[in-house]
């Protein structure tokens, strides 16, 4: 039995973190792909993120000049009704 003779020949505990980074090493060889799979969709949603957010800029930038026209509009028309009651 090999494993009986490594345990024998390096000690119990330096056995076992061997068999412990052996097993880690198996799973992170498993979980790479998924990881790499998920980091992809990640990336694919900040970019979309990015054009929604350029997109929701110009759209607040037009309106604000809309509401600024309508303030400007607004006070005119307030200016207009208070000389009229004036005049």
């Amino acid at each position: 039995m090999q494993v009986n003779q490594w345990v024998s020949d390096l000690g119990l505990p330096i056995a076992l973190l061997l068999f412990l980074g052996y097993s880690v090493w198996k799973a992170a060889r498993h979980i790479a792909p998924i990881i790499t799979r998920v980091a992809e969709k990640h990336y694919e949603l900040i970019d979309t993120l990015k054009i929604q957010s350029s997109q929701q800029t110009a759209i607040m930038e037009s309106q604000n000049k809309v509401l600024s026209q309508h303030g400007r509009l607004l006070e005119r028309i307030d200016q207009a009704v208070h000389d009229d009651d004036h005049g």
